[in-house]
């Protein structure tokens, strides 16, 4: 179930912290209890901080090898996307990917060395929806 109520827009932006609802192993696995960060979901256990971006927001953190986040979309129309995703890490070696359907659709993306949790950068791929 969306979070907001409706689904995000495909195209268009999907805030990370904005996960569905339903819990742990249905709108998320997080592998310790607890909201770290402690804002925005606290009563859930994703991680989740005040980002020090210009602009303000969320960003979630403390993300382990096997932790997901489930989001319902909304393809306006089939095709091919550009994506891009704000990803930071305070170390090397970390990856992502994005499903469709329980289908990986981008293969492993490597999260750069940031230096820090909340020095994001950005990392873009074309895609099929």
């Amino acid at each position: 179930m969306p979070y907001k109520g409706t689904p995000s827009v495909i195209p268009g932006t999907i805030q990370a912290e904005d996960f569905d609802i339903g819990g742990e192993g249905v709108a998320y696995h997080d592998l310790d209890a607890g909201n770290n960060g402690g804002r925005y979901r606290p009563s859930e256990s994703v991680d989740i901080q005040t980002t020090t971006d210009t602009g303000g927001g969320y960003n979630v953190g403390w993300m382990e090898a096997g932790e997901w986040l489930q989001y319902t979309v909304n393809v306006a129309t089939t095709g091919t996307y550009d994506l891009d995703v704000r990803v930071a890490a305070n170390g090397n070696g970390g990856t992502f990917h994005i499903e469709f359907n329980g289908v990986d659709k981008t293969g492993s993306m490597v999260i750069p060395n940031t230096a820090g949790g909340k020095r994001g950068r950005r990392s873009g791929r074309r895609e099929s929806a």
